[in-house]
């Protein structure tokens, strides 16, 4: 076999192993996972319904998250609206910052109500 012969063949074997090298490549970098939101908690200080205001004290401040009607609220595994949530109420929430620096929360979970306890069971 002509030297050349084999050199042509060295060179198209080198290039299907680059180009699959790369859709490897490019595969695992698509696979990563996003980072996940950033998440807090803590109690209702004030809701402005008006506004789309949402105030809660955090373990170090209070701070201020605005909703839209993309964010989910849940009470359990209820979905429920955001008028349905109380100063005071505990809740938990992931959040990200717009393009404005506001704080906007992506999904809100109020803790379930307590279940009542049952009467005096009979013997």
């Amino acid at each position: 076999m002509p030297a050349h012969r084999k050199l042509r063949i060295a060179l198209c074997l080198f290039g299907i192993a680059a180009v699959f090298s790369f859709a490897t490549t490019a595969r695992a970098e698509d696979a990563k996972p996003e980072p996940r939101a950033p998440f807090t908690k803590g109690p209702i200080e004030k809701i402005d319904l008006a506004h789309k205001l949402l105030t809660l004290k955090t373990r170090d401040r209070l701070e201020t998250f605005t909703w839209t009607e993309r964010t989910y609220v849940f009470r359990g595994k209820e979905k429920i609206s955001v008028d349905k949530l109380k100063q005071g109420e505990i809740v938990a929430l992931r959040f990200y910052t717009d393009e404005q620096g506001q704080l906007v929360a992506q999904r809100i979970k109020a803790a379930p109500p307590p279940q009542e306890a049952s009467p005096n069971p009979t013997p």
